[in-house]
């Protein structure tokens, strides 16, 4: 979802809704403003390097991943979808973590990794929020699941810039939404792949895809011994979200 985007659907779409135009046009200049870059990733990432079972006992650590929270993962009016952005989020960024130990790759680049990885969603959301405040007015409908599902490339390289993410990193959030065949994606980008999908499976529960995991794994072309050791984690990274995410 970006500015050109936004004025592509209105007029592609001939919004005559007042309410909705205002909206759209609010969006629009909502999104060419991105948020400063949070405070706390560093301090999170390190933090998130220990065990969730650890972490749950840890009073520094989990006012720290509140701070980000509510400082980052905030959208006034869309509370339930961001709440499920940074279930997500955190949940990927547990699991990154195993599955980066476990392949002996970069377990702190995999782990913000995680906790970025819909970095560009979340801006966008709370571009909307703004927008809909200022405006008075609520998107629902087509219109949003056309904005929600639109690939932000523009908004995506203003973020990694703005925010001053390093190259790798950059390069792992870009890698995961780019279609291409598995054999020819970096192990780092698989692992995160992998690790989404075992945060939807605990995230959204009996409303996620059966066998989600297990098909990612093969299509990604990695062991089931991999996701069985992603999964053993499962009830520590559950009750970290249960603490940090209700």
């Amino acid at each position: 979802m970006n500015a050109s985007s936004v004025v592509y659907l209105s007029t592609a779409r001939k919004v005559t809704d007042t309410g909705e135009l205002r909206v759209m046009q609010e969006l629009g200049a909502a999104l060419r403003r991105v948020p400063p870059k949070p405070v706390g990733i560093a301090s999170c990432t390190g933090y998130l390097q220990q065990d969730a079972a650890r972490l749950l006992a840890w009073t520094t650590a989990v006012r720290a991943l509140e701070h980000l929270r509510d400082s980052l993962f905030t959208a006034p009016g869309r509370e339930p979808e961001m709440l499920g952005l940074w279930r997500e989020s955190l949940a990927c960024a547990c699991f990154a973590r195993v599955l980066a130990i476990e392949t002996q790759s970069n377990a702190s680049l995999l782990t913000v990794a995680g906790l970025l990885q819909r970095a560009v969603d979340l801006v966008s959301l709370r571009a909307l929020a703004a927008a809909e405040q200022a405006s008075g007015q609520k998107l629902e409908g087509l219109v949003m699941h056309e904005l929600a599902t639109a690939r932000d490339e523009e908004l995506e390289c203003r973020v990694i810039s703005h925010w001053a993410l390093s190259l790798p990193l950059g390069a792992l959030l870009r890698g995961w939404r780019i279609e291409q065949p598995a054999g020819s994606r970096p192990i780092d980008v698989r692992v995160l792949m992998l690790a989404q999908a075992l945060a939807a499976e605990i995230v959204h529960g009996s409303a996620a895809t059966p066998s989600l995991v297990e098909a990612a794994a093969v299509d990604l072309e990695l062991s089931m011994a991999l996701v069985e050791k992603g999964r053993s984690a499962s009830p520590d990274i559950q009750a970290l979200l249960k603490l940090l995410a209700p």
